[in-house]
């Protein structure tokens, strides 16, 4: 995409036939700089003119590579904000969320991920009828979609099970 923006910025690419006038502010803007260039060269020697021309230049350079990344940023913010108008929804694009930065529902359980890499579900299987406590079982899978996986399906099983009976 990168090397198709910059052949459009350079012209090797073009959108139109249309050639681009110069606004006239930066039409006297241009014109006072060139002025100020002549006089202080004629008032340099040899020496002090290659050196201003080597600032000019690199000057130029810097202008220059401003200007594409500039026209890149602003023609990639026209594509997001075109985006943004086509989406169904309020206009917001929904950006890609984590699964593990999500806020659990009530009984869906806890997912975390431990220090040796791998995955922990936990969830609450039942309460312990005698000590009137919360039995708590855990679940572990190497990835995070098979740890969720795991757990939805052991509450779902952990429903069926009489706690009690199952120690």
């Amino acid at each position: 995409m990168r090397k198709t923006l910059e052949d459009f910025y350079y012209g090797n690419i073009t959108s139109s036939t249309q050639d681009m006038t110069l606004h006239p502010e930066l039409k006297r803007s241009t014109d006072r700089v060139a002025c100020f260039e002549n006089q202080l060269a004629e008032q340099l020697n040899e020496v002090r003119q290659a050196i201003l021309v080597k600032l000019i230049e690199s000057q130029q350079e810097i202008d220059r590579i401003t200007a594409l990344e500039n026209f890149i940023l602003g023609f990639r913010l026209g594509v997001r904000m075109m985006a943004e108008c086509m989406d169904d929804n309020d206009g917001d694009i929904k950006m890609e969320v984590n699964d593990s930065d999500k806020k659990r529902a009530n009984g869906e359980g806890s997912l975390r991920k431990r220090p040796d890499g791998c995955w922990e579900g936990r969830y609450t299987a039942g309460r312990d009828p005698v000590a009137d406590k919360a039995i708590y079982k855990n679940v572990p899978a190497k990835m995070q979609k098979a740890c969720t996986e795991k757990l939805v399906l052991a509450i779902e099983k952990s429903g069926k099970i009489d706690v009690a009976k199952a120690g």
